[in-house]
């Protein structure tokens, strides 16, 4: 009784020994791609940016003049405003390796500024657009959200917000819109954002 005990349990050891023998190769190759692709990204020559896709900021299309006299919505219009004569891109999604390979290392510490600019800008439009809602200006918030996912904002709470005014407006048909643009996203919190919408439209459905 105790041999096919015994011989279950060496199967079981080589087993064992064999699969993690497969996965110390394969790290071992990662690593090996992770340093290749490294060194190639470093030897990559630099390249132009003037043609890069950089983002625009249409300030006299948002709300300045409302809650003004605010300190925290005074503070998100001076942040954006600062941002008017910055460069700013939406690298999200994009490792440093792959920047340095398409771009050149010299580029990447302005690139890095560029994709920052781009984080400033979306926090701030979402806490602005925040502040708005909480005090009663939908229609104001609403334009700040509409353009935070029109250059693919990656927060959350800027979709089901906005899908909430949509109901609100009894536009929800304009969800879809909201889905397409989830779905497009590079960042790790695009499902999630896409699952949200979707819950509001069933919820939507069943009211």
């Amino acid at each position: 009784m105790k041999f096919p005990m015994v011989a279950s349990f060496i199967l079981f050891v080589i087993m064992l020994a064999w699969r993690m023998h497969v996965v110390s190769k394969m790290e071992e190759k990662d690593a090996s791609d992770f340093f290749q692709n490294e060194l190639d990204a470093n030897n990559t020559r630099k390249k132009n940016l003037d043609t890069l896709p950089y983002i625009y900021i249409p300030l006299e299309l948002f709300p300045v003049d409302t809650l003004d006299d605010d300190r925290d919505v005074a503070d998100c219009i001076r942040i954006i405003s600062g941002l008017c004569d910055q460069k700013i891109l939406n690298l999200t999604g994009i490792t440093n390796t792959q920047l340095k390979m398409e771009y050149g290392v010299s580029n990447l510490d302005a690139l890095s500024q560029y994709d920052q600019n781009y984080t400033t800008l979306v926090t701030t439009l979402s806490r602005w657009a925040g502040l708005l809602l909480n005090e009663n200006y939908p229609q104001q918030a609403q334009a700040l959200l509409e353009y935070a996912v029109s250059i693919q904002t990656d927060i959350a709470q800027d979709y089901t917000s906005l899908a909430k005014l949509y109901l609100a407006n009894q536009t929800p048909e304009k969800i879809s819109g909201l889905l397409e643009q989830a779905s497009s996203l590079r960042s790790p919190s695009r499902d999630r954002i896409v699952r949200s919408l979707q819950s509001l439209q069933v919820d939507q459905l069943l009211t």
